[in-house]
């Protein structure tokens, strides 16, 4: 009983590799002790440099100042939606005329995170009650010091867990109960 498939397959078992572990193109295959080496050490080194990556991403932000950044002047009247009505007037005037811009928060819960509630204060500005959720939410604040400083610092005032803030880059704690400050930084500049 000889046909093509049968002439095919034993052709193919002669020049199969034989038992000693050297292959017909002369090549001498890897040992599995040698792959096992060389995927331990792909995977530290991916470990190594993941971590490095983490320690920049979560610890960088904390030592340094965040960057506020300014509302234009087309999204004022949006922004005026999450100011305090009376206490922050005086600043969505001043940003209006031009004299001196609104700044912006962006805040969230991490997911799966419970709401939370948080006021920002940002010199002598306290923000209403915010609720924190999974979505993020832009919030208007004024500047915390004088704008030609270029420099303040922003409270983050209530109890949240998994909030983040986003400035620039951004801000995250795992819980917050209480108030934490945030270094912030701007450059002053013609608000119109």
């Amino acid at each position: 009983m000889s046909d093509g498939l049968g002439a095919a397959a034993s052709g193919a078992q002669q020049t199969s590799t034989p038992a000693t572990g050297s292959r017909s193109d002369g090549a001498h295959p890897k040992s599995s002790r040698s792959i096992l080496r060389q995927q331990l050490i792909a995977s530290a080194g991916g470990l190594v440099i993941g971590l490095a990556a983490a320690a920049t991403l979560i610890s960088a932000p904390v030592g340094r100042p965040l960057a506020l950044e300014a509302i234009a002047s087309a999204e004022l009247s949006e922004a005026a939606l999450s100011l305090d009505p009376n206490a922050g007037r005086q600043a969505l005037d001043e940003a209006r005329q031009c004299k001196v811009p609104l700044a912006f928060v962006t805040i969230a819960a991490a997911p799966g995170e419970q709401p939370g509630r948080i006021r920002i204060r940002s010199g002598s500005y306290l923000s209403p009650n915010i609720t924190i959720t999974n979505s993020p939410r832009r919030v208007a604040v004024p500047y915390p010091a004088p704008y030609a400083t270029g420099r303040g610092v922003i409270t983050v005032e209530g109890a949240a867990r998994g909030l983040n803030v986003w400035l620039v880059p951004g801000r995250s704690f795992a819980s917050l109960n209480g108030v934490e400050a945030i270094n912030v930084v701007w450059t002053p500049k013609n608000p119109c």
